[in-house]
């Protein structure tokens, strides 16, 4: 954990910008950044909090880098995302590095928070008449219905600390 203590914040983003580029499913997930909130503000209502926007917190450059480091040790920790996750950390990539121009951090934490929680939960996107609803669905190795509230509480973690 000393060398994601020792990352600069701009490494950090980059990292997780690698990360949820290495680890991305495709195009089943949310279309538009609105939509990637709205999916994590589900995840966090089913875990029980509710009451704050996603987005209000991640336009905070102060908060979303707090966030991504929180998320970013979170993935070195995690056993489906963690070798590769201390591979990036161990060599950040620099911003020469990655192909596309790198985004401001709060929509970096949501695409690599989005890729994550893919690694866990599946994702039913339903849209019709201009509504959008989400279900989260246990993946093939998950072990109970309490691995959709696991989850749950790591991400009130990320955003709002706490153990």
């Amino acid at each position: 954990m000393e060398q994601l203590d020792a990352l600069s914040d701009r490494s950090v983003t980059l990292a997780l910008q690698e990360l949820a580029e290495e680890f991305r499913s495709g195009d089943d997930g949310p279309r538009t950044d609105a939509e990637a909130q709205q999916l994590v503000e589900s995840l966090l209502a089913s875990g029980g909090y509710e009451g704050s926007s996603v987005g209000d917190i991640l336009n905070s450059e102060e908060a979303a880098s707090i966030i991504a480091r929180r998320l970013l040790e979170v993935a070195v920790e995690d056993p489906d995302v963690g070798d590769i996750a201390s591979e990036i950390v161990a060599e950040p990539p620099t911003d020469e590095q990655l192909a596309v121009e790198t985004a401001v951090t709060g929509v970096v934490v949501l695409a690599a928070l989005i890729t994550w929680l893919q690694t866990k939960v599946d994702i039913r996107i339903r849209r019709k008449e201009g509504k959008t609803d989400f279900d989260f669905h246990l993946t093939k190795g998950a072990s109970s219905e309490r691995t959709v509230q696991s989850v749950a509480q790591v991400v009130t973690r990320i955003f709002f600390g706490g153990s």
